[in-house]
């Protein structure tokens, strides 16, 4: 779904002159791939037809025809997948529902994990006595997060949710192969008895085009606050699930984007269709920086102990893949992906074999084949390792140079990498 929509847009940006017959081509393409996504076809008609309504209506001096287009498509796409939804993050009850294979109770324990990092103490507890395993599970998933678990038996009260102090309290609750009226009436007495602050349906998107009928019974059933959606990123049909969310307004708070409790995101509909048209994240990549806390201290120079800083600061980014799909370059293979990895842990290697002083002048290494071998060998790796990484180094650092001579290349480089402007002092 992702990669044929940003082929077909790359396709469209790469054309010198942009014709009517280009722009109907990239709608029909968006068509297509939507559909095929199964996203609502009436949703697809409404944004083909919005689309193609503002280039006949609008013009402008300021933006070509090819900058119009990009520009409407990714504004319709937003407006119709929804604006952001932001979790609260305070003192709350929040409860989780959601059919039999939407990955619910994983779910909480990522909730678990996302409001921890938060500085807050969470209490897990299930209200699932119809899965033998259920409470077993959300028992490992709490002592993995290191967080507390309240077990639940049938038939006892539930005002000891009440009584508990932690300041987030997740409930997950039983589910079926389908929304029944059994189910539906234990969830809305759950629902009375507790009062959530917060109500997440959990949906996987790999269920397609029936997210709709799901979505629907389930905000009959008990009030819901918004959405989680799971199997994001494996799925080519997670486009029923959004068009389904946005049909009902019900905003989507996270997606899971992959098995580890650490692999949930809080969802942005900007950064979605950024994604989805293979344009730059620019509002995603500032997170990751900022996530990695990268902010680092003025230098007079660089070296192999600055250099070491930032490298360390760029794993706390994500994989390599995230940070050049934030920049805009996606779909890059993955042959290419696992050498950059490669070449970033050998670097890391090799700088942890020097001496501080090294570190400081590396040209004290690059002049002594003997330092070179040592460097190799404490680090496990070959002596044309360490050559490679001192290759790369000063070629930063001549780079850095003429950055610093040219002043108005600076200005441009230090508004597109905020996070680095140390380097550039």
């Amino acid at each position: 779904m992702f990669q044929r929509l940003r082929q077909a847009v790359r396709k469209f940006l790469g054309k010198s002159v942009v014709s009517e017959e280009d722009v109907k081509a990239l709608i029909k393409e968006l068509q297509r791939v939507l559909i095929a996504g199964d996203v609502d076809i009436k949703l697809v008609l409404e944004i083909s037809k919005a689309v193609e309504k503002q280039l006949m209506e609008e013009e402008s001096k300021t933006f070509t025809l090819k900058q119009r287009v990009i520009k409407i498509l990714h504004d319709e796409l937003v407006k119709r997948f929804g604006e952001s939804y932001e979790p609260k993050v305070g003192k709350q009850k929040i409860m989780l529902v959601g059919l039999y294979g939407s990955g619910k109770t994983t779910t909480a324990g990522k909730l678990a994990l996302f409001y921890k990092k938060k500085g807050l103490s969470i209490a897990l507890t299930s209200l699932d006595t119809e899965r033998p395993a259920a409470q077993e599970q959300l028992k490992q998933l709490a002592d993995e997060v290191e967080v507390h678990f309240y077990p639940y038996k049938e038939g006892e009260p539930l005002d000891y949710i009440d009584k508990l102090k932690e300041d987030v309290v997740i409930l997950d609750t039983a589910g079926k192969n389908a929304l029944d009226e059994e189910l539906q009436n234990l969830l809305n007495e759950q629902y009375n008895e507790t009062k959530p602050d917060v109500v997440y349906l959990v949906i996987s998107a790999d269920i397609g085009k029936v997210a709709i009928k799901q979505a629907e019974a389930f905000n009959n059933t008990v009030p819901i606050t918004a959405a989680i959606i799971t199997k994001f990123e494996g799925s080519g049909k997670a486009g029923g699930a959004l068009s389904a969310l946005a049909r009902l307004n019900i905003p989507i708070a996270f997606v899971g984007v992959g098995e580890k409790l650490s692999a949930l995101e809080t969802f942005d509909a900007r950064s979605f269709v950024a994604k989805l048209l293979g344009l730059p994240d620019v509002k995603g990549l500032l997170e990751k920086m900022k996530k990695a806390e990268i902010e680092p201290e003025e230098m007079d120079e660089l070296n192999l102990e600055t250099f070491y800083k930032q490298l360390k600061a760029a794993k706390g980014m994500g994989s390599l893949n995230d940070i050049l799909s934030s920049a805009g370059m996606y779909d890059m293979p993955k042959d290419i992906l696992r050498q950059g990895e490669e070449k970033l842990a050998l670097f890391e290697a090799a700088i942890n074999s020097m001496t501080p002083y090294e570190r400081k002048h590396p040209e004290i290494v690059k002049k002594s084949s003997s330092r070179i071998k040592r460097i190799a060998k404490g680090a496990g790796i070959k002596p044309e390792d360490v050559n490679m990484l001192l290759s790369q180094f000063f070629k930063m650092e001549k780079l850095m140079k003429r950055f610093q001579k040219d002043k108005g290349m600076l200005k441009r480089l230090k508004k597109m990498m905020p996070g680095m402007k140390g380097l550039f002092r």
